[in-house]
């Protein structure tokens, strides 16, 4: 390999070790309500309530503590300033579905089991986690996206409701697949949010999509 291409591979895998920080603000909580049973009501008929969902939160000292680990480092980093990142995350409407294009995972844990596998050296890692991505959008859409045929065989497509039996089971699943044997205490966090109701022909919506 040519300096050149091993720098670029280099660069590329640092990338994957980027984390995806929770946002701080007296709108982000500890999941313990599933608000959407009885929903919240916008500030005014323009607007709507949407839900950010953080799958897999936990602590940077987990990776901090890791990676020294790893990496055979007694020395003590004065500098670093523990907050809390995520797995994972998705948007649910008002009413509680899975708006569809707004589920987005972090490289990071990924990355990490990467590494512990001694995997520093393939040059893959970014076809490697195009698929993980690709598999865990594909389970989400199974799973929140139904369709149903009729008895007169007419097919019936809907949404399915999250409740936190739902999301702790995704939260497994993608710590599953992401592959990293560290298993840091997690919790499932919440970002309660107004956004204006989008124009007819539109269904986009400001996801917090991760990589």
């Amino acid at each position: 390999m040519s300096e050149y291409k091993k720098i670029l591979s280099c660069w590329h895998k640092l990338e994957h070790f980027s984390p995806s920080s929770l946002p701080k603000g007296k709108n982000v909580s500890e999941f313990n309500i599933e608000h959407w049973k009885t929903p919240l009501k916008s500030s005014n008929s323009d607007k709507t309530i949407e839900y950010t969902i953080y799958l897999g939160v936990f602590e940077t000292s987990v990776v901090n503590e890791f990676v020294k680990d790893y990496f055979k480092d007694k020395n003590k980093n004065e500098n670093f300033r523990n907050s809390k990142i995520c797995y994972a995350s998705l948007n649910l409407d008002i009413e509680g579905k899975y708006i569809n294009e707004t589920f987005g995972v972090s490289s990071l844990p990924w990355a990490l089991g990467q590494l512990e596998k001694g995997n520093i050296k393939n040059d893959n890692w970014s076809i490697k986690f195009e698929e993980i991505k690709e598999e865990l959008t594909n389970e989400i859409e199974t799973i929140f996206n139904k369709v149903e045929t009729t008895s007169g065989n007419e097919i019936v497509k809907f949404s399915s409701i999250a409740d936190k039996s739902l999301l702790l089971k995704l939260q497994q699943k993608i710590e599953n697949i992401c592959g990293w044997n560290i298993k840091p205490n997690k919790s499932i966090h919440i970002k309660i949010s107004e956004k204006y109701v989008p124009k007819k022909g539109t269904n986009k919506s400001n996801a917090d999509i991760l990589n």
